[in-house]
């Protein structure tokens, strides 16, 4: 999912939430004001990671252009690891515009949970 900042960042926290009780693996990207801008209550600024702490499984603020491809793998990795879930990403808008050095981040196998069904039987019974 791919939010602008201030009210569309706002605006994915609903679906954000139904996929954390839903155990849906979702990745939300937001626009952020630039660096510079953060907290000096510039048009459409809010504290996105904040406000989607509570309804995501992890969230971020990209502060390095450096770091965006490793926080890039490990938002898809936590989102389908485990219990299955929304991570967020918040990228201010001069870290998009930024060229940065790709280093390739070691891929890391996930482990998904899945119900264990004679678990459940024995405890609806």
């Amino acid at each position: 999912m791919l939010v602008t900042s201030g009210p569309g960042a706002m605006n994915a926290v609903t679906p954000l939430q139904d996929a954390l009780m839903d155990s849906i693996p979702l990745v939300c990207f937001s626009d952020k004001v630039p660096t510079t801008l953060i907290g000096t209550n510039t048009f459409q600024e809010a504290d996105t990671v904040g406000i989607t702490k509570p309804c995501t499984k992890y969230n971020w603020l990209v502060k390095d252009v450096n770091d965006l491809a490793t926080i890039i793998h490990k938002t898809f990795s936590i989102a389908q690891s485990g219990r299955a879930g929304p991570v967020l990403v918040d990228i201010p808008k001069d870290i998009q515009f930024a060229l940065g050095i790709y280093r390739a981040p070691q891929v890391s196998a996930f482990v998904r949970s899945f119900p264990q069904s004679k678990e459940n039987r024995k405890a609806i019974e």
